[in-house]
């Protein structure tokens, strides 16, 4: 069973909630259970291709290779740091 590698850093997210709602890919789900819930629902309103990015994230739910959460949760946030390093300041490595 995994461990958790990394947690949110919440007093950076506020600076990212426009570009987490411009963001025409999945979102790690530890950022979307750490923003306020009005933020959170508005997740992917300012996307221009809804149908792409819907896509991407049931692309990005098919390729889950963990039943374990936390192996899931890191893989997760690895591979969203992998493809958006502008996005690092949002996670503190454990």
């Amino acid at each position: 069973m995994g461990e958790q590698k990394y947690e949110i850093n919440k007093t950076v997210l506020k600076e990212f909630y426009e570009e987490l709602m411009a963001l025409e890919d999945w979102i790690p789900f530890e950022i979307k259970s750490s923003l306020p819930l009005e933020i959170s629902m508005k997740l992917g309103s300012k996307v221009k291709n809804k149908d792409l990015w819907w896509n991407k994230i049931m692309e990005h739910q098919r390729a889950n290779p963990y039943d374990d959460y936390y192996d899931y949760i890191n893989w997760e946030i690895e591979s969203f740091l992998s493809k958006y390093p502008y996005f690092k300041p949002l996670f503190i490595k454990k």
